[in-house]
Parts: structure tokens; C-alpha cells; sequence
């Protein structure tokens, strides 16, 4: 059960990564890395396991750093934090849906009691 949870959590995040060009976790022989963004478009890595850290650089090739493997902690707070800008995302969206059927049916309402004819 608990690797199907960790598989689930990896897939989860892996969807959640998306573009190269945004810091996102990227899996890197074994290991998530925060990669993407300006100071890290491309990396290199050890073929040795031990090593926990890739080098970072530049699209034109400048070295910019080491990058630490991220750790359990550290990705479960990514995931948490991109679910809930996408939970905020959709709240909003919803909240803007729901006023703008809320306006259509006062103005309706409105119409129909100014166009009616009483005697």
C-alpha cells in the first residue's frame, strides 16, 4: 500500500511539473532537483548514486551552482503549494461564474416587474 501511495505521489507531482521554463521538481537518476527557470535550463549529474547534487547552468552555458536533491519534506510542500494555487484558481473562477449568474437573473427578475402591466 505504501508504494502505491509513493508512486501515486510521483505521478502526481511529475503531472504538476509541467513547463521546463518554471522551477519545478524534475526526477534525476533517482533524486527530485529543482530545475527549470533562468539559472538552471540545463544540468549535469553523476552516474555515482552517492552523489546527491547536479550542476547547474545557463542557456548559454554559464555555470550557476550546485542544486541540492530535494528532500520527502521539500516536494510534499511543492505539491501542497500547487494544489492550492489551482484550488485558489478554481474557487475564483467559480466565485466570478456565480456572480454573473446572480447579475443575469436580478436583471431579469428586474425586467420582467417593469414590464409588467398591472391594472
Amino acid at each position: 500500500m505504501k508504494l502505491i501511495r509513493c508512486i501515486c505521489f510521483i505521478t502526481l507531482i511529475q503531472c504538476i511539473a509541467g513547463c521546463s521554463s518554471i522551477p519545478s521538481p524534475q526526477i534525476v537518476s533517482g533524486n527530485y532537483y529543482m530545475t527549470g527557470g533562468s539559472n538552471c535550463e540545463s544540468y549535469r549529474y553523476s552516474d555515482d548514486p552517492s552523489v546527491k547534487n547536479i550542476d547547474c547552468y545557463t542557456s548559454d552555458g554559464k555555470y550557476t551552482g550546485k542544486i541540492n536533491a530535494m528532500s520527502t519534506s521539500a516536494l510534499q510542500k511543492y505539491a501542497y503549494n500547487k494544489l492550492k494555487e489551482e484550488a485558489e484558481y478554481v474557487n475564483e473562477k467559480q466565485k466570478e461564474y456565480a456572480s454573473w449568474d446572480t447579475d443575469v437573473y436580478k436583471e431579469t427578475r428586474t425586467a420582467y416587474k417593469v414590464t409588467r402591466k398591472t391594472n
